[in-house]
């Protein structure tokens, strides 16, 4: 699933980063979202995730984000 290619290339970014992170995903065989628009929203988090961490680091070691996606979410 590109999901999980998604989670581990940004995961393995923010860990490159001195970024703790935490990523839970249950995700349900049935979705409202398309896989390419579940993907692209989750893309853009991480992204924006591992930006603010970033800026909020500086100066500090490292900082923590979490994302957890379960299926009551996505229903």
């Amino acid at each position: 699933m590109f999901l999980d290619a998604i989670l581990s290339a940004k995961t393995a970014q923010a860990k490159g980063e001195g970024i703790a992170v935490l990523v839970k995903a249950n995700v349900p065989d049935a979705l409202t979202l398309s896989d390419v628009e579940l993907c692209i929203v989750v893309a853009n988090l991480l992204h924006n995730a591992i930006e603010v961490c970033r800026e909020a680091g500086k100066g500090r070691k490292r900082e923590v984000f979490s994302l957890l996606i379960r299926a009551a979410d996505m229903a």
